[in-house]
Order: structure tokens, then C-alpha cells, then sequence
């Protein structure tokens, strides 16, 4: 019924994924109203390359002195989920020249601002700093990944405390993931998923904490 198809535009900070639906009368006769179509799994890829003056801006934005870079900020939902408030009329939708041969395709266009550029640079930098033992610069890098805990992030922050034995960074996880409420909506997305597979100790020891603490209150 519907079909998947990627590309990656030249701007490295942009991609965009096409999606194309097939048989729109048939989906719409067999859809109730409220209820929605779920894509095939795809992604979009970017480069990322830390150079020298990025590096000194997110160190600079941790210091005293304000980096030279503006932040952007991308609408999410607490899931990771992005969601578009807007939605196109049935009637709008079918009266446009989108809907050709009972089919039309839908565009996700996906930025990836510079607040999203330095959560990827403090994962790598963490990293490096804990190859080559500079604890100053991993203890700059875990605060920065522990004020960016979320739903859509948790469980992979989590992996990466635990491989590279971050015991505050893994304290906040465990924290934030004792919450019901986060931990269902964490143990939705993929990430979880290669947690479980990955680290099944780890998440063992994450539902002890959960359950201890859950008896405690």
C-alpha cells in the first residue's frame, strides 16, 4: 500500500525523506477517523566532523564566556516524537494537485540545529576524552549529555555512561528513567530496544533501581 524513499539534500544540516501512499481511496475507506497509517522504519544520515573552532565554541559555552553560535531549537514531543500541529483537510487534500492517480507523497524535511550539533559533539568528545584521560573534559561533556536527558535520548546516553564508565552520567539516567512515565515512553523507541540486546545487565540492574524505588515512595 505505501512505499518508502530517502535522500540526503546537499546542506550537511538538512535531510529529507519521502514517503508515497498507494491506494488513498482504499486507505480511506478502511481507516476509521482518528487513527493513523505507521511508516516503514528509515533514517537520514549526517556527517558529523568536529573542527577545531566548533570544539572551542561548545567548550566556550560551558565557561564564563558565551559562544559564538546560535542555538536553535527543534518542537518535540516528551517521546522523541516529532509531532506537526497542522493538518490538511480531506477535502483540501483531494481537490489539490497532490493527489494524482489515487496516490500523493508526503515530504518530512528534518533540520538538525546547532543545539543538536553539540548533544552529538559532547557525545563524541566524551568519548575522546575518555580514550585519552581528560577528566576535566569529560566531566564538561557528561553535564552537558545529563541536562539533555529525554525520552528519545535516555537509553543511549545510558550505553554510552556505562561503556565508558560515567557513574554521575549513569545516576542521572537511572534517575530520570525511575519515572514510570519516562521509562514506558523510553522503552518505546529503538534505542531501548538495543539497550536490551546490548547491555542486558544494565537493564536489569535499571528495573531493580526502578522497582526499589517505586517500593520506597
Amino acid at each position: 500500500m505505501s512505499s518508502s524513499a530517502s535522500e540526503i539534500v546537499a546542506d550537511t544540516t538538512h535531510g529529507r525523506h519521502h514517503l508515497k501512499i498507494d491506494g488513498y481511496s482504499i486507505t480511506k475507506a478502511t481507516l476509521p477517523t482518528g487513527e493513523f497509517l505507521k511508516s516503514q522504519p528509515f533514517s537520514v544520515q549526517f556527517r558529523f566532523k568536529a573542527e577545531k573552532n566548533q570544539a572551542l565554541s561548545f567548550l566556550k559555552s560551558w565557561g564564563r564566556k558565551p559562544a559564538p553560535l546560535k542555538l536553535g531549537r527543534v518542537e518535540a514531543g516528551e517521546a522523541g516524537v516529532w509531532e506537526c500541529p497542522n493538518f490538511v483537510r480531506r477535502k483540501t487534500l483531494e481537490e489539490s494537485d497532490h493527489l494524482k492517480d489515487d496516490s500523493f507523497t508526503i515530504r518530512c524535511d528534518i533540520i538538525v540545529t546547532a543545539e543538536e550539533e553539540e548533544f552529538a559533539m559532547a557525545q563524541h568528545l566524551l568519548v575522546a576524552a575518555d580514550k585519552y584521560r581528560m577528566e576535566r573534559l569529560k566531566l564538561i561533556c557528561e553535564d552537558k549529555l545529563c541536562k539533555n536527558i529525554a525520552a528519545g535520548t535516555a537509553a543511549s546516553i545510558l550505553a554510552l555512561a556505562e561503556v565508558h564508565h560515567c557513574h554521575e552520567l549513569k545516576g542521572a539516567c537511572f534517575h530520570f528513567l525511575s519515572s514510570p512515565k519516562n521509562l514506558t515512553a523510553a522503552m518505546a523507541g529503538d534505542d531501548f530496544e538495543n539497550l536490551r540486546s546490548s547491555f542486558p545487565s544494565l537493564v536489569k540492574e535499571l528495573i531493580a533501581t526502578c522497582s526499589i524505588d517505586a517500593s520506597a515512595q
